[in-house]
């Protein structure tokens, strides 16, 4: 197979952070733009519908602006989560549910240290 995972099919699409270094000088991170330009050009529109009216691509990308003043890094971030997530509803066959969270081991009571 081409891509088993999700780190292969973010660079493959070239949306994968790369640190450009040598020696002391280091530049700041960017994605590696190595990948389909194609599929990178079919991400952007949609990336940005989402943050128009997705909730949770709305609220990720406040998180994302509230780091970093520049918007485009936050964009290209929502670009990936929605590759990602096409993969994941693809490899997984399950239809997009909105209302879905992964789901996170209740606590127990015995797990709570008591306050002594």
């Amino acid at each position: 197979a081409l891509i088993e995972n999700e780190r292969q099919l973010a660079s493959y699409a070239g949306l994968d952070v790369v640190q450009r270094q040598s020696g002391l000088a280091a530049r700041a991170a960017r994605i590696s733009r190595r990948g389909n330009v194609h599929l990178r050009q079919a991400l952007y529109l949609p990336a940005v519908s989402s943050l128009r009216y997705n909730p949770q691509q709305m609220a990720f990308y406040a998180r994302l602006r509230a780091r970093q003043p520049s918007g485009k890094p936050g964009v290209i971030a929502v670009m990936r989560k929605l590759l990602l997530l096409c993969y994941s509803l693809w490899k997984n066959d399950r239809p997009y549910d909105p209302h879905y969270h992964p789901a996170r081991p209740p606590r127990s009571e015995k797990e709570i240290a008591p306050a002594a």
